[in-house]
């Protein structure tokens, strides 16, 4: 006899019918149903492997005592139950890897984070396929960030998903008007005007964003709100201390001009101090005579570099480069690792100095 036993079925009986002894203690067929759905559940294969599956009803003696021990195995087998299905981290969706930070470092273990968004893909023209939009399903919520793919799609995942929370972060954020007019226009599908979408590479934005995410965590987790609101907290104190760390590195850069082929960066630049100049016209390829201005007005600046972002087809940027007798230079504007994808572009744009 193993433990199990012992704690349950504390007598011994010799062989007997199952039928005769199952109606002679009084067992109705649906109890009997009952215990046949334990057999089934049967997690650690005790009820399998126990000698008294044929005896079980005579092992207690009467009805009434048995119903007292079973009653403590379906409420050991549902602590069991309810601390695994706890133990499953809360998946959340967001819209472009610059989010996985924030929801990873908030989150902790607590949660699994995924961007809609794959990497190497453009937010600006990203159409998701449908195992894209299937992965929504399993998410307790999808944060978006105002990107423009979220226009169209966010109406589809509500038809989709009535039941999935779709949490807007931009709340709170200040936008930053698109640099001397080369706005994005309606072809990118850009929702606020002729304001700048590309938040994120705000500091401060991305600590707006990072409340966002904290609230909504809670509000799922209630029973861990504190250590929620301590990881928050943290976090915002690292993204200040990389906000100083940044400024001091590229005081040196303060006030030149930084030639982008796509109007990215605003807020980065901006944020210390530096000036971007956009190859782009209206999100669009520069006519030959935009282009020959451009490029003059770089020579005159002294601007040897031209800085693009991997999503986006490199050859007129080439052109241009080769043009400056100077060189391309990958400005990634969508880091997989936030805090480290910002420090990469720090040291990128120190290469402006590194040219005579």
């Amino acid at each position: 006899m193993n433990n199990l036993e012992k704690a349950l079925f504390p007598k011994r009986i010799g062989s007997t019918s199952l039928r005769s002894e199952f109606f002679r203690c009084g067992f109705s067929p649906g109890f009997a149903l009952l215990n046949l759905g334990l057999l089934t559940f049967d997690p650690f294969g005790v009820f399998a492997q126990s000698r008294w599956l044929v005896q079980f009803p005579t092992l207690l003696g009467n009805r009434a005592n048995f119903e007292r021990r079973m009653q403590k195995v379906i409420f050991l087998l549902m602590i069991l139950f309810t601390a695994v299905v706890q133990s499953q981290p809360l998946f959340v969706m967001v819209s472009i890897e610059p989010q996985l930070e924030s929801v990873k470092r908030i989150g902790g273990e607590l949660v699994s984070v995924e961007a809609l968004v794959p990497s190497g893909a453009s937010p600006e023209t990203f159409v998701p396929g449908p195992r894209r939009i299937a992965a929504l399903e399993k998410a307790a919520f999808f944060l978006t960030i105002g990107v423009p793919f979220e226009k169209a799609l966010v109406p589809k995942i509500r038809a989709t998903f009535p039941s999935l929370p779709i949490l807007d972060t931009i709340d709170g954020m200040e936008f930053l008007p698109m640099d001397d007019g080369h706005s994005h226009g309606e072809e990118h599908g850009h929702h606020h005007g002729h304001l700048d979408p590309h938040v994120w590479l705000s500091i401060a934005n991305m600590k707006v964003h990072a409340r966002a995410v904290a609230k909504a965590l809670t509000e799922k987790l209630p029973e861990h709100v504190r250590e929620i609101i301590v990881r928050r907290d943290a976090y915002i104190a690292s993204l200040d201390a990389l906000d100083n760390e940044l400024r001091k590195e590229l005081e040196p850069l303060r006030g030149k001009p930084v030639l982008v082929f796509h109007p990215a960066f605003g807020y980065f630049l901006s944020r210390y101090g530096l000036r971007q100049m956009v190859v782009e016209v209206g999100g669009r390829e520069p006519t030959g005579r935009h282009l020959s201005a451009l490029i003059h007005q770089a020579k005159s600046a002294g601007i040897r570099c031209v800085f693009v972002q991997p999503q986006f087809n490199e050859k007129t940027a080439h052109a241009v480069a080769k043009e400056l007798d100077g060189k391309i230079i990958q400005l990634n504007p969508l880091p997989h690792d936030y805090s480290d994808g910002l420090r990469q572009m720090s040291r990128q744009l120190l290469n402006i100095g590194n040219f005579p």
